[in-house]
């Protein structure tokens, strides 16, 4: 497949480039059309600039780029901008569009009195699989339907309504997505916001995410914090993190280390609740009319808080100095289990 570059050239100094006085910019531009005959995957790969995805019932994919370079004078533009291009390839059905540079170049380029600059728009029709991958730039997706992958690093993501299977890498940066169906992310300091989804499987080193409201959440983190706001279902194995759950309706499960997960509200007809926890905090917050079995195995010294009137039968267990205590707390008309194996740290019931 051949490639066509329409070339734009532009001299801008003084006035025109404010801060950057007595600077040139160069510029071109990229510009293709495909149509989608056994064509069932679009993946695109860019460096220093913005992808920014629509989705269309178009029957062509449609593929814009500009690559832009400001430099201390117009040689050097002229010299940069030789170094970068932009390629398509088809194969196999799948179309790959890149962002391609000829000479090594890092962000500290920009320092060396260069700015680098590749920003695509495209648009894409219902049906076809996509793939973006950007390292030092953004993007953003409107709403879409079908298979999304994602891979991004020092780059922030953002997308309205993502309906189908959604994967995600990202490494820094922020993320936020307004609704999602199905995503599967692994994220390293990353802020990420996401609004509403129905099931989330993320990985999660350090940064800060909230998840404001999600059917089935599942975690597994190292640092960092974690704000969840209305969840169903949550599970999650957790080191050196800190959650705060706002409310849980039916099912916790927890397995924690040096962390500490505080819940606001546990619905009254939840089902269960299971910590295991060391070296960690846990607050837990009861509906009034709710109705459980509690059992708690703890360490001796454990601190705990929890309500005088709970009737707990404690017991020893075949491990030296650690406990058990049970007892059904609540409303008998249900049914639900609390079950809390701790070593070291505290617990707060109400």
């Amino acid at each position: 497949m051949k490639t066509i570059l329409t070339i734009f050239i532009a001299l801008l100094t003084g006035f025109g480039l404010s801060a950057q006085t007595d600077k040139a910019s160069r510029e071109k531009y990229y510009s293709q059309s495909f149509t989608l005959k056994n064509l069932n995957e679009l993946v695109v790969s860019n460096q220093y600039g913005t992808i920014d995805v629509t989705q269309t019932d178009s029957a062509n994919i449609s593929v814009k780029a500009t690559i832009a370079i400001i430099a201390k004078n117009m040689s050097k533009a002229d010299e940069m901008l030789d170094f970068i291009d932009i390629e398509d390839d088809f194969k196999e059905g799948i179309l790959s569009i890149s962002t391609k540079l000829t000479k090594d170049m890092s962000f500290s380029t920009m320092f060396k009195g260069i700015t680098i600059s590749v920003d695509y728009v495209i648009a894409v029709p219902q049906g076809v699989k996509l793939r973006l991958v950007n390292n030092e730039g953004n993007v953003f997706v409107a709403d879409f339907q079908g298979d999304l992958n994602v891979d991004v690093k020092n780059s922030n993501f953002k997308a309205t309504k993502l309906q189908g299977e959604f994967k995600i890498k990202q490494i820094g940066g922020e993320f936020n997505v307004g609704n999602v169906d199905f995503m599967d992310g692994e994220f390293k300091n990353t802020d990420l916001t996401l609004d509403d989804a129905f099931e989330v499987n993320v990985n999660l080193t350090g940064g800060k995410s909230n998840f404001k409201v999600a059917e089935k959440l599942n975690i597994k983190s190292n640092s960092g914090e974690v704000k969840v706001g209305e969840v169903e279902k949550m599970t999650g194995i957790s080191s050196g993190t800190k959650f705060v759950v706002s409310d849980v309706g039916d099912a916790l499960k927890m397995e924690m280390n040096r962390g500490s997960i505080n819940v606001g509200n546990i619905h009254f007809n939840f089902a269960s609740v299971d910590i295991k926890a060391t070296y960690s905090k846990i607050g837990l917050t009861f509906m009034k009319d709710a109705g459980y079995q509690l059992d708690i195995t703890q360490n001796r010294n454990l601190k705990t808080d929890i309500p005088s009137n709970f009737k707990l039968t404690e017991q020893l267990t075949a491990t030296k100095n650690v406990i058990r205590r049970t007892g059904f707390i609540g409303n008998k008309d249900y049914n639900a289990f609390v079950n809390l194996d701790i070593r070291y740290g505290n617990i707060y019931i109400q």
